[in-house]
């Protein structure tokens, strides 16, 4: 099966822009020859990372608050009825002939909160599956809401032509039961999305593939210092940041590398995976098969 990364620069805060900017990807992709395409995380809408900038001293803050209506305006629409966004995002993997895995800032349908989601949809172009992020990390407490049951916490994989694809989100990938309730639907494909391929994040990934005999797709955004500066944000980031620097790899089930970590521009990181070594592996180390106590170890 051939996967990629399309490492690409989200047009944070413009989902229009945005949309655009993935359905170029998806093409490219499939052009290539591309069967499975993943985006880094909150690709759509773009990062929030400007949550942490004014320090959590700034409780009430103006700016952050202003910047909370400007990503939610950018934010995509899923319930009850899907947006624009979706539409052509669904015509793009239909006409493509890819499945994409996208990470995305989406409304809530009640209220006025922000979930940080990822959108998987088949190569037909059906919107399959719409998780959200369990707990939002640190500082993105400000911004996102927790994923509100576990209907919308979507921990399954999605069969995509056969292959059982996964997803998770940045630290969703330190949560164990996260981790196992996906082992347990039998991952061949693991997507991985962060908002940067930092070592720690490396690390985590490379440990999911093995623990979970598949292959993972850990997929980054790229978002440049300058990207973020362009932006009127009205709060400036700490001296000596490096922006959202990529970090993208495909990884095996033996934790080693198929794409070595790709930083600082975008990319299509192209692999074509041997599906039969996501089983073969599980004969050394199956989680939810023979290595798996759960008689005795159930919470």
């Amino acid at each position: 099966m051939r996967v990629a990364i399309a490492q690409a620069r989200p047009a944070t805060l413009d989902l229009e822009a945005g949309v655009e900017r993935a359905v170029e990807w998806i093409h490219r992709a499939g052009r290539e020859g591309v069967a499975l395409l993943a985006f880094g995380e909150s690709f759509l809408g773009g990062y929030p990372a400007w949550v942490d900038w004014a320090g959590w001293s700034a409780f009430g803050s103006r700016d952050n608050a202003r910047l909370f209506t400007r990503l939610r305006a950018a934010s995509v629409t899923v319930l009850p009825q899907p947006g624009e966004a979706i539409r052509v995002l669904s015509a793009a993997c239909a006409e493509a002939g890819v499945a994409v895995v996208i990470g995305a800032d989406e409304r809530s349908p009640e209220g006025k909160s922000i979930y940080n989601s990822l959108l998987v949809f088949d190569r037909h172009g059906v919107l399959r599956q719409v998780r959200r992020k369990l707990v939002p990390t640190h500082g993105e407490r400000l911004c996102w809401a927790p994923a509100p049951d576990a209907a919308m916490a979507a921990l399954e994989a999605v069969d995509l032509d056969g292959v059982p694809v996964g997803a998770l989100m940045c630290w969703e990938h330190w949560m164990p039961l996260a981790r196992h309730r996906l082992h347990r639907t039998g991952e061949a494909i693991h997507v991985a999305a962060w908002p940067h391929g930092s070592e720690l994040h490396h690390l985590a990934s490379r440990h999911y593939a093995f623990e979970g005999a598949c292959f993972v797709l850990l997929s980054a955004l790229y978002a440049p210092p300058e990207d973020f500066a362009a932006l009127d944000l009205g709060l400036s980031p700490p001296d000596g940041w490096r922006g959202l620097d990529g970090g993208s790899a495909i990884v095996g089930p033996d934790a080693r590398y198929r794409v070595e970590p790709v930083y600082g521009r975008e990319d299509l990181l192209v692999a074509d995976l041997d599906l039969r070594e996501a089983e073969e592996a599980a004969f050394l180390l199956d989680t939810a098969g023979h290595y798996d106590r759960r008689d005795l170890l159930s919470p």
